[in-house]
This record gives structure tokens, sequence and C-alpha cells, in this order.
């Protein structure tokens, strides 16, 4: 289930955030940015051996690759611990068709 609020502040900007329920019933909040749309984060409560904890995720500076926006740099925040993720480049389907044909043994058995 989700709920909807229409004006919030996330990592101090304004946001658009939505309450969410996992399978569990454990809540979790998304953030996006109103003029955009794009996600801005996330914050959920996750179960870590020092106890239930909330984890923060950050995602800025979207850039457009192969036409698709993406986040290049992400942080995770879990306590006091802060993880900087930067992205520098960003492939889609550019993976040889090749790379998932099937060995010829694996054809036989499959019938194709």
């Amino acid at each position: 289930t989700h709920t909807y609020d229409s004006a919030t502040e996330f990592e101090g900007k304004t946001a658009v955030a939505i309450e969410l329920l996992d399978h569990d019933g454990d809540p979790a909040t998304q953030y996006f940015d109103p003029d955009t749309g794009l996600m801005v984060g996330s914050k959920a409560v996750s179960d870590t051996p020092q106890g239930r904890l909330e984890v923060v995720s950050v995602m800025e500076n979207y850039k457009a690759f192969d036409g698709m926006m993406i986040p290049t740099r992400s942080i995770q925040k879990l306590g006091f611990i802060e993880i900087v993720a930067e992205t520098t480049d960003f492939s889609i389907n550019k993976v040889d068709a090749s790379v998932f044909e099937p060995p010829a043994a694996i054809k036989t058995l499959i019938g194709d």
C-alpha cells in the first residue's frame, strides 16, 4: 500500500513523498523531484546486527545515458556510515547477442 504527500523536504530540497509498505508491513518512503519526476532518494528501516537502523539513499546528478536519465552519484547512509558511489559511464543493451547463445550440447538438450 502507499500514501502520497505532495509537499515535503528530503535532504534540504522540496520533494514529493510516497509512503510504502513492503510485503512484511515495513514502511519505506521514496522521494521524487516535483519538477522532473526523478527519484531523489528513499528512507527505510533495515535489520542489522546492531538492530533496526534507518537507511537513507540519495540519488543526485542525473545525466542522460542512451536516452535514460541515470543518477551519477548515489549516497547510502546507515547510522554513522556513508557510502558514496559515482557513475562515469552507463550502457544499455550493448551486449552482443551471441553471449546468450547456448552451447551446442545445451541446444541438443533443449531441442533447439
